[in-house]
């Protein structure tokens, strides 16, 4: 009988909600692994490079973390805290993507891996928190615009305490 396989670390452990993030799975029992998964979704590919490594694309998730479990023939890797991948929110639009430096713009985002509510997602205008957001998808959130000094910044989300990287040019903000 084979073991199942175990997975002992992720790298990065940290990607988009859009997927497409190549992962290193490092762990052992490898040999004939027929899945890869994130949170239950199948990878995009994988490529099993040795008994202790495969390489795996990550599928699209929601942002929070998702588990990666390998099937092997002796089963399914058990789930720890070794097997976490972060999906990040990514903000893709900005609608006004200008506004004057007092606040209170309204400005609808659109991304991915957005919680919805107005208390799962947080965005940030370059160093400050905008203060009211209300997030009516997945995809779409409106918030009122911080103040801020002239010129551009970055507008980061984060969800489900998993922040979100810049993605210029879509989720820059011009003050000004």
């Amino acid at each position: 009988y084979a073991s199942a396989p175990a997975v002992k670390s992720v790298s990065p452990n940290t990607g988009p909600a859009t997927g497409h993030t190549s992962v290193t799975i490092t762990g052992e029992g490898f040999a004939g692994v027929s899945a890869v998964s994130f949170a239950g979704v199948p990878a995009l590919e994988f490529k099993v490079n040795s008994p202790t490594s495969i390489t795996a694309v990550s599928p699209p998730g929601a942002s929070g973390t998702a588990d990666v479990r390998v099937d092997g023939s002796g089963g399914e890797s058990a789930i720890s805290r070794r097997d976490h991948f972060k999906y990040a929110p990514v903000v893709e639009a900005l609608l006004p993507n200008t506004g004057p430096t007092t606040a209170g713009t309204h400005v609808t985002i659109t991304g991915t891996g957005f919680a919805l509510g107005t208390t799962g997602t947080t965005f940030k205008f370059g160093k400050t928190k905008a203060k009211s957001v209300e997030c009516t998808s997945t995809t779409t959130c409106t918030v009122s615009a911080p103040a801020g000094t002239a010129g551009t910044v970055d507008v980061i989300a984060t969800a489900g305490k998993v922040a979100g990287q810049a993605n210029p040019p879509g989720d820059q903000y011009t003050y000004g």
